[in-house]
């Protein structure tokens, strides 16, 4: 007997399953709306009608004990033979509920917030309350507009947590970095880099630096301890000199010269008069400082964790770092979790829209964004990476560019070929080795980009125990 086939592919035969031969009568739906001090809840039969009006809850043992008991009651309502539990996912609110209707055996389905906002329009119903919310819950489980049924555990869990907070770190000294150059425009304007025109016409522009790296040592130390051009010309190049000894900045006498030259030739108030911004300047320098140790931190933890898990496969790949590799593996969770590659397409809101009528040429429109906002950024991230230092993306890359297609939308398709390659990879447990390709090798040793000796022994042992492979194969 051949396989039966869904209109909503496996997702559709898993709820087919857990329903078959069940009288939909008998079938309780459970609609969570989540918050941080008052969630919410109702109990509905499979068809729409409502057993329980919409109930408060709170997120802790008593308020437990209530949503139990009052699916308990509304199942025996009904005499219910299955009970579905439909919870939106709200930010990490939703993830203590989950837990423990988990830990207590309920059949627990995750609905994106989008879906239910879906659900309020076709309804021709544009307004948000929490019953209404309750009520688009509660159509998303019985069209079966889920997005997962798991959250991750163990060392998915663990990774996830770090690699999201370090992703919020890098964002943070992104906007302390705005912060700062914006202090040094009012202070000393030209310390970023003064203007060079190559004729008189201006047909050739360019900025000459001081500073090749405006964040390294040398600068940041410079704005944090003389921000102003006059404290410049005080140290002269004999100061200079000596605060490059003191604080082992290694700079070269030709970028002590520019320094004096840009200080010279600066126009801005008095040290007196932007006593203020020096100050908030110096404050922000000093977060950007805690800012970078927390992110190293992050680094060193989060490597710890990634050496576990079968995502250092994904190292052998030009192009992907431990960073973008340990913040793909932790979003992904076990590829167990999946049959197909579309299928983490869709979870990450990659695939394209498309429209076809009558027979027409299908037309392929702007990617869904129905999927995991954060997700979708690890795979752009990938995309855009993979395509400038991967040969085998960039090929593909340059075929997209031919086509017309703007640098985002290359940076996606990437992202999506990477998900079918890092799919492939993760479920054959093998190494990049792209079976078309007839170039020079691209498989790069994953050793090489672990940062530690700790880490890389744990990494071999991973190879040998979880994936079975020999760690010595790609270590050139």
């Amino acid at each position: 007997m051949s396989k039966t086939s869904h209109i909503q592919g496996n997702k559709g035969i898993s709820i087919r399953n857990k329903l078959k031969n069940i009288d939909f009568n008998q079938v309780l739906v459970v609609a969570i709306d989540p918050g941080k001090f008052f969630p919410k809840a109702l109990t509905c039969n499979y068809y729409g009608e409502i057993i329980q009006k919409p109930f408060f809850f709170h997120i802790d043992k008593k308020g437990f004990d209530i949503l139990t008991s009052n699916i308990e009651i509304a199942a025996e309502k009904i005499h219910a033979q299955k009970i579905l539990v439909g919870v939106e996912a709200t930010g990490h609110y939703h993830q203590k509920i989950v837990q423990y209707l988990n830990d207590n055996d309920y059949d627990v389905l995750i609905i994106n917030a989008s879906t239910t906002s879906d659900i309020r329009s076709e309804n021709l119903n544009w307004s948000k309350t929490d019953d209404i919310d309750l009520y688009a819950i509660a159509t998303a489980i019985t069209e079966n507009k889920i997005t997962e049924s798991y959250l991750p555990q163990g060392i998915y869990q663990k990774l996830l947590r770090l690699t999201r907070n370090r992703r919020h770190e890098v964002n943070n000294r992104s906007r302390i970095k705005i912060k700062i150059r914006t202090f040094m425009d009012h202070i000393w304007p030209n310390f970023q880099g003064e203007s060079k025109l190559s004729n008189q016409n201006n047909n050739s522009k360019s900025v000459n630096n001081i500073f090749s790296d405006f964040w390294s040592k040398s600068s940041v130390c410079i704005m944090e301890n003389y921000p102003h051009p006059t404290q410049i010309l005080k140290l002269g190049a004999e100061g200079l000199k000596n605060l490059s000894k003191e604080h082992e900045l290694k700079m070269r006498q030709s970028t002590i010269n520019k320094l004096l030259a840009f200080a010279k030739n600066a126009y801005t108030q008095p040290v007196e008069v932007l006593n203020t911004e020096i100050t908030l300047l110096k404050k922000k320098i000093e977060d950007l400082k805690h800012t970078n140790d927390k992110i190293n931190y992050l680094n060193e933890k989060i490597e710890e964790l990634f050496v576990k898990t079968p995502g250092i496969l994904l190292l052998s790949l030009p192009g992907i770092s431990v960073v973008i590799g340990s913040e793909f593996t932790a979003e992904l969770g076990p590829v167990e979790n999946y049959d197909y590659a579309k299928q983490i397409i869709k979870r990450a809101g990659t695939n394209p829209v498309v429209k076809e009528s009558g027979g027409k040429k299908p037309i392929y429109g702007s990617i869904s964004k129905q999927g995991n906002p954060k997700f979708r950024r690890v795979i752009y991230l990938a995309g855009k990476t993979l395509k400038l230092h991967n040969p085998y993306f960039k090929i593909f890359a340059e075929r997209l560019n031919s086509k017309g297609k703007s640098g985002k939308q290359v940076s996606i398709a990437c992202g999506n070929k990477f998900i079918k390659v890092a799919f492939a990879m993760l479920k054959r447990k093998e190494f990049f080795h792209p079976p078309k390709w007839d170039g020079e090798p691209l498989t790069k040793n994953v050793y090489k980009k672990l940062s530690d000796d700790d880490n890389i022994t744990e990494a071999r042992k991973t190879l040998i125990k979880e994936l079975e492979l020999n760690p010595e194969k790609f270590v050139s």
